[in-house]
């Protein structure tokens, strides 16, 4: 345009045959169709080997609309770019496509550097490996994209699921790996604060246990029944760190705190129990976290625990180091129940 402004045309220029506006009109009509015809040309030229014929057609028939002057409408002019091509050149690409996808996973096998999970003598041995693979890759949005080799090996161990029917691991398309929605953000992550969700072929996006894939077991109605314990408390244990100092107790640290029981919860709840022996041996899961959960119809239960809970919990801050060195409960009888509801194959 600045060219054209200070250049006077000569008087058989048609150039004098529009107006102002038509003139600059039409000169960004020009530059538009220009930087299409310039963008569509470079992304033909990308297209993989095989395609090359298919891509010299489409660049050609830009070319002869360039000569049948179709620039003054940049829109025609793509749509005549494309208009004889463009069914095949999709169908064709996408095909491709497919078909190198399908490629890569028939033979994920065959590409990962890394073990398949049940390549391992026993389930100390993948712990070990499977928790420094989730460490070194730390959150990761789509484990396919990025890390092709760990999404093999993912896949592999999520086939290992004692519910993998229900959760649809035979269809999974990709991997994700989040924060867990309960970690606080200032705090260093370690493995425990890692969630896992898988995504299927049919859309479906869910949590998945890297731990039960690993086991090969369900939990048991004891480990499920801790888990709703802890759950429905969560309430009580955030209002008491609002209403506390931001400092451990022990140490003076003023990062990376949680709260700890000082009459542990595992003593708490063991005795709870056996004021109340008959609890729900059926649970739910929260939406979020796929945590177990108490079911609405065991509320009663539940507001029985919180009670029982609150009077006589006994809190402090701690930061997490602190916490972790306290000493363990020990249970006072041995317990009846595994934790884990062992799966027929599994390790024991």
């Amino acid at each position: 345009l600045f060219i054209i402004s200070i250049h006077t045309p000569p008087p058989s220029s048609p150039l004098l045959r529009f107006s102002s506006a038509q003139l600059v009109r039409n000169t960004k009509r020009f530059f538009l169709w220009f930087w299409i015809y310039d963008f569509t040309t470079t992304m033909l030229s990308r297209i993989p080997r095989g395609l090359g014929s298919l891509s010299s057609s489409l660049i050609r028939s830009c070319h002869e609309s360039v000569g049948r002057r179709k620039w003054q409408d940049p829109a025609t002019a793509v749509l005549h770019c494309h208009h004889h091509h463009h069914h095949a050149s999709v169908s064709f690409y996408s095909t491709s496509l497919i078909a190198k996808s399908n490629s890569v996973g028939e033979n994920k096998s065959r590409n990962s550097r890394h073990p398949s999970p049940n390549d391992f003598n026993s389930y100390e041995e993948l712990k070990h490996y499977t928790v420094g693979l989730i460490e070194e890759i730390g959150l990761c949005f789509s484990l396919k994209q990025k890390h092709p080799d760990a999404f093999v090996y993912f896949y592999e161990l999520f086939q290992r699921h004692p519910d993998g029917e229900r959760k649809k691991v035979s269809m999974i398309e990709d991997i994700t790996i989040n924060r867990f929605p309960k970690v606080p953000r200032n705090r260093p992550m370690t493995v425990r604060d890692y969630q896992i969700f898988i995504q299927t072929s049919n859309g479906c996006v869910d949590s998945i246990s890297w731990v039960k894939s690993m086991r090969r077991e369900d939990y048991s109605i004891e480990k499920k029944l801790t888990s709703a314990m802890r759950h429905s408390i969560e309430d009580q244990i955030r209002s008491f760190r609002r209403s506390q100092p931001s400092v451990c107790l022990s140490c003076g640290a003023s990062t990376n705190l949680s709260v700890h029981h000082v009459n542990h919860f595992e003593a708490l709840s063991y005795d709870f129990l056996h004021l109340y022996p008959n609890h729900p041996a059926e649970f739910a899961d929260d939406h979020i976290t796929s945590q177990d959960t108490f079911r609405l119809q065991d509320n009663a239960y539940k507001k029985l625990w919180q009670d029982y809970h609150r009077k006589e919990a006994i809190l402090e801050i701690l930061c997490v180091p602190c916490n972790e060195a306290q000493p363990a409960w020990v249970c006072p009888v041995e317990r009846k129940e595994k934790r884990w509801r062992p799966k027929k194959g599994a390790w024991t």
